[in-house]
């Protein structure tokens, strides 16, 4: 009589791992195992017969997210029947799960973060509410198309605010009120992003460009490799970058490698021309996402 007995193995995308040490078939017909899945576009299993111990040696690899059971089976003779047939003698769930990234929209509701007057291109001192760039604005349609962009490829996702409402990051305890950034604490996600406009304290500046912050709370290798490829797409929008920075944001104290970006300085003219529409906002939330997918190992799909 066969038997089942599953456990689960939790692997990332594109691990590898030995299976004999999960599944152990009846030791007598171990030489003569056959490996098999049933979600091979999960997980693929392969078979190897170590010759010095007379076993099949199983190899999952994850190569895409979600769950497939891998099946042991061996050779069964039916006496008088002369026939075999293939009994499964172990088995164990491989989950592959999604990749989690919290995404943080800068300010909105009543914090509109950086802000200018603008006809046109060009930056007044005052002028009707009409004309007021804000950065909340922007970051949202960045944002918003960075979440569509990495749920489209199979990641999880979540955002601080998907309108314009107050988004506090830390704590008003006074209010009763928990910052986002306790919120994604609790929620444990692989990658942290933030995302901004940048600004000086002038009217209008010379000073333009990308800028981006990694985490420096003990995830500097993995937080670098997350801003370069973050980096690497904005450059491919044909926008000037200021580099990879320390930063010591609270966004950048997840416990997880992370991504502080700042998009551009909405009082630069000539930097604000290029994130001015949504359309072009929502080709740097796609860049956002490019690198993201990169440093995760996962393909983009036009």
């Amino acid at each position: 009589m066969s038997t089942e007995i599953t456990k689960k193995i939790f692997l990332s995308l594109g691990e590898s791992k030995n299976l004999y040490s999960e599944i152990t078939p009846n030791a007598v017909s171990a030489s003569k195992v056959s490996w098999s899945t049933t979600n091979s576009s999960v997980a693929t299993v392969t078979g190897s017969l170590n010759k010095y111990m007379n076993q099949s040696i199983g190899t999952v690899q994850a190569i895409a997210h979600g769950k497939a059971t891998i099946k042991a089976s061996v050779p069964k003779y039916i006496p008088g029947v002369h026939l075999t047939v293939a009994e499964v003698t172990d088995s164990c769930e491989v989950v592959v799960p999604r990749p989690k990234v919290s995404i943080e929209v800068g300010h909105g509701g009543t914090d509109a973060g950086a802000a200018r007057y603008y006809d046109g291109l060009q930056i007044l001192e005052n002028a009707s509410v009409d004309k007021l760039v804000k950065e909340k604005d922007i970051t949202l349609v960045v944002s918003m198309e960075l979440k569509r962009q990495l749920e489209r490829h199979g990641v999880e996702t979540f955002i601080s605010r998907t309108s314009d409402i107050d988004d506090p990051v830390k704590d008003i305890p006074e209010k009763g009120i928990e910052g986002f950034y306790n919120k994604v604490v609790k929620y444990k996600p692989d990658i942290g992003i933030s995302v901004h406009v940048n600004s000086t304290e002038d009217l209008i500046t010379t000073v333009k460009g990308f800028e981006i912050f990694q985490n420096t709370n003990g995830y500097n290798l993995e937080s670098y490799s997350l801003c370069a490829n973050i980096e690497t797409e904005v450059k491919n929008l044909e926008l000037t970058s200021r580099g990879i920075k320390d930063g010591e944001f609270i966004m950048n104290g997840l416990n997880c490698p992370t991504a502080y970006c700042e998009l551009g300085f909405i009082n630069n003219p000539d930097n604000y021309a290029q994130f001015n529409t949504a359309e072009k906002q929502k080709n740097i939330g796609t860049a956002y996402a490019k690198g993201i997918l990169n440093y995760l190992g996962i393909a983009w799909k036009p």
